[in-house]
């Protein structure tokens, strides 16, 4: 990143910072709001990394009220029409992170399989196929 680019940044979270706005991370925000919201839905969910859950945590409660819970609704709408629930309250997993390329994947493991959700730089959420 070029130094004009970095003063625009750093001018930009001042301006933002004085009127009250947090920036956060909305890929990793929206990545915590899958692992809360689908992962309540299995009986024990637990993260592989307990880091990695601090920061995706920290990039949700900087996340505006009214736009956790949109995504929040969207989650759950997306839940409901794609994934069997009921089936997943007596089973437990674990939870991992990965990068590929632009998205950041959450991986849902499970001993019968696994869910994956990849989210892009903006917070959209894609359910992987394999």
């Amino acid at each position: 990143m070029n130094s004009k680019m970095k003063i625009k940044n750093q001018i930009t979270y001042i301006y933002q910072a004085k009127r009250g706005r947090k920036r956060y991370n909305a890929q990793m925000a929206t990545t915590y709001i899958l692992y809360m919201m689908l992962g309540s839905a299995f009986k024990k969910c637990i993260f592989a990394s307990s880091s990695m859950e601090d920061r995706l945590r920290f990039e949700y409660m900087k996340m505006p009220v009214a736009d956790q819970y949109e995504a929040e609704d969207k989650i759950i709408d997306w839940m409901e029409k794609t994934i069997a629930t009921k089936a997943c309250e007596d089973i437990w997993c674990k939870v991992f992170t990965y990068q590929e390329g632009e998205c950041m994947g959450i991986r849902f493991e499970t001993y019968v399989g696994a869910i994956e959700v990849l989210v892009d730089e903006r917070g959209n959420a894609f359910q992987r196929m394999r």
